[in-house]
């Protein structure tokens, strides 16, 4: 993070100059406005790519939990008082 800061401020002040350089002060917030409107349309798209990932790893959790839950309840060792603690956290 830090990193990507450290280069966006070096990137941002290069480009600004560039800027300025060749097409003078008032294209800089033109130009830097252009460069929040890509940012932001880039961040929801990485954002809706995220969600659907983590949701998923939400879903693959729970059933990994319910699987071990069943096991756990099937095994040989399982007493009836385990069996009721289940059944009612189920519920």
């Amino acid at each position: 993070n830090n990193m990507g800061n450290s280069v966006g401020f070096l990137f941002g002040s290069l480009a600004g100059a560039a800027v300025v350089g060749s097409l003078g002060l008032p294209a800089v917030f033109v130009f830097a406005a252009l460069i929040l409107f890509a940012g932001t349309i880039l961040y929801v798209l990485i954002m809706r790519s995220a969600r659907r990932e983590l949701e998923r790893a939400a879903e693959v959790a729970r059933l990994a939990e319910e699987r071990e839950v069943r096991e756990r309840l099937e095994a040989p060792g399982a007493t009836d008082a385990l069996r009721d603690a289940s059944t009612e956290v189920a519920v």
